[in-house]
Parts: C-alpha cells; structure tokens; sequence
C-alpha cells in the first residue's frame, strides 16, 4: 500500500542479499521469484508479505537470467534458470531450491546453432522449452522431457541479442532483439515481421 509497501519490499530484497535483480516470473499463489545475477541465485518471496522464503542456487549457476516453472515430469513443477555464462539451463526443485540437473546442457545444439548467452526462457505451444542464445542471435527450442536440442526456433530478420521472449495465442513468438532496439514477430511458418519498431514509445 502506497509507498510503505515499496519500502518493505525493498528492504526484503536487501534482506535475501538479492545482487542486480534480473528475470522475474509469478507463481500460481502470488508467490515471486527473482534471479539475483551478483549472488548467482533465485529467490523466492511472498507474494503478499515480500519477505523471502526460499533460495535457489548450486549446480554451477553463473549469471542467472531467464526463470520458468516447468514440469518435465507430469505433475512435478520445477524452476528452470538460464545460466548466461555457463550456456546452460538449471533445473532445481521447487520445494528445497537444490540443484537437479543441467536441463540444457552447456553449448547444446547443432553447429552454427550452439547455446552461447542463455538469456530468456518460455513455453512453445508444444510445451518445449525456448532459449534465446543472445550472443548467437538466436532463440533454440528444447525437448520439454529429456532438455535435448530440437531446432532453431527464431533467427535472422535483423534478430541481434535475443531477450525477452513471449508466445501470442495464434502461435506467433515476440523476440525482444536487444542490440536491434525493436521487437520481431516470428510466425509459426517461419516468416518475421517487425513488431515494434527501433525508438517507439516517445
């Protein structure tokens, strides 16, 4: 409420020594979740009070960027966290926060199509699991079970320093192009519009 609320969840911040905050997703209960790139961790808060819960870190975690809930076994949710400087996604379990596995292994693909920068995460229609490569230009989709290489998803357009990335309804991906300045559309056919264009917004 008002500018009380701010303050104590800054403080909250300050509190689970959270070091340049960076991704930022939302639990089905409120609950929030945010990667701390300084502590090479996530943690957890609640939603209401903003006082942290629960830690997420080990396994290697270098420069957490991207975070998402995910089930690659039905029924059991897990936080995957994009590893930017280990060109990896973490898994971790969603009640104690330790390290599982490394979902996507460092530098998964193909040649030419290697995971180099792991910045953004997010769900294909399929369910699989999408990776900008920031530092390839490109966004590499995943198996939702095994985290095996399954093909490039987006790349070329201009596409320069893949970011944020977000599914439409009709089955469309927005790519934030970091270095471009705009946002692409990629079609499920494969065919790319600009959707925001470089310097809008005032």
């Amino acid at each position: 409420q008002g500018s009380s609320g701010v303050v104590a969840r800054t403080f909250s911040l300050a509190v689970a020594g959270v070091d340049y905050p960076n991704g930022l997703i939302v639990d089905e209960n409120g609950d929030f979740y945010v990667a701390s790139v300084g502590t090479d961790s996530v943690v957890k808060f609640n939603g209401r009070s903003g006082q942290p819960l629960l830690q997420f870190s080990g396994g290697g975690l270098n420069d957490p960027d991207g975070i998402l809930l995910h089930e690659s076994t039905p029924g059991v949710p897990t936080l995957l966290v994009a590893s930017y400087s280990t060109n990896s996604v973490k898994q971790y379990n969603l009640d104690t926060g330790l390290w599982i596995r490394d979902f996507v292994l460092p530098d998964a693909g193909i040649p030419g199509s290697t995971l180099d920068g792991a910045a953004s995460l997010a769900h294909a229609a399929n369910g699989n699991l999408l990776v900008s490569s920031q530092n390839g230009d490109q966004v590499l989709e995943f198996d939702s079970i095994t985290g095996e290489f399954v093909r490039v998803a987006a790349q070329g357009w201009g596409l320069d320093g893949p970011e944020g990335l977000l599914l439409m309804p009709d089955g469309g991906l927005l790519v934030a192009s970091f270095y471009g300045g705009n946002v692409l559309r990629f079609a499920p056919d494969g065919s790319c519009r600009e959707f925001i264009p470089a310097g809008s917004g005032g």
